[in-house]
């Protein structure tokens, strides 16, 4: 039997990402969570950018498979406001930061 990861632990920099970016208004400064993970891309450095998309991912890999009622009280714990309707939207996000960083050249 798989053992299944210990939830994530807080990080700052995911804190800084969802209180910073995917707050509250978030629809009405950014239009949507994707947008408002593109302005905390441009404004974060690389090692910021990698360390928020490490969490995101470690997270989205934690929830996988579980109830909702096991991972979105654990995702409210993480700060911000951004309630993704699955947990695969948060690995979603974390690619956008990757995309990011691939295109940061262009």
């Amino acid at each position: 039997m798989t053992e299944r990861p210990r939830k994530p632990r807080q990080s700052a920099t995911l804190r800084r990402l969802l209180d910073g970016y995917l707050h509250q208004d978030l629809r009405l400064e950014y239009g949507s969570a994707e947008a408002a993970a593109a302005a905390f891309a441009r404004d974060a450095t690389a090692a910021e950018r990698a360390w928020a998309r490490a969490a995101l991912l470690r997270f989205a890999a934690w929830a996988d498979g579980l109830d909702e009622d096991t991972w979105r009280p654990a995702w409210r714990a993480q700060g911000g406001a951004w309630r993704p309707e699955h947990a695969a939207e948060i690995h979603a996000l974390a690619l956008r930061l990757k995309d990011h960083d691939d295109h940061a050249g262009d």
